[in-house]
């Protein structure tokens, strides 16, 4: 503790003591905790690959390729697994078949029943497509169609 020139003591820290507090307090700040990763479920990555106009097989391929270890090709353990699937799979020079054609409105393709939960449309040609909410709910009400 310093003291005035009378003798009584003071709380504050000198100017170099304050400094240094300051750099203690900002390391300490800047310092992120990692966060544990918590690998994604199937649906999940279909979902991401489908809102991001990619088809949904393609983020089961990406799923099982991955998982249950989730480590890349130099064997370490994926950070963001976003992340990964857009700069390995989400590739149009290797996965150019693999971007989703917008689905056919004007008389060929035409949903039938919509999975609310999971945002899986049903066609009437046989497939199904997993989508964003925000367009599921359009084709809910844009068909008039009824709510797995």
């Amino acid at each position: 503790m310093r003291s005035h020139s009378d003798g009584i003591p003071t709380a504050l820290p000198s100017q170099s003591e304050g400094n240094a507090i300051k750099e203690r307090k900002g390391k300490e700040s800047k310092r992120k905790e990692k966060k544990e990763f918590v690998a994604p479920s199937v649906l999940e990555v279909q979902a991401y690959f489908s809102e991001n106009g990619w088809k949904p097989e393609l983020g089961t391929r990406a799923y099982n390729h991955y998982h249950p270890e989730w480590k890349n090709s130099q064997g370490k353990k994926v950070l963001n697994w976003k992340q990964t699937m857009r700069t390995v799979w989400m590739d149009e020079s290797k996965n150019l078949n693999m971007k989703m054609a917008a689905p056919k409105i004007n008389g060929q393709k035409i949903p039938v029943s919509v999975n609310i939960y999971e945002c899986i449309v049903k066609y009437n040609d046989g497939t199904s497509l997993i989508l964003p909410k925000a367009e599921c709910k359009q084709i809910i009400e844009e068909y008039n169609l009824d709510q797995d």
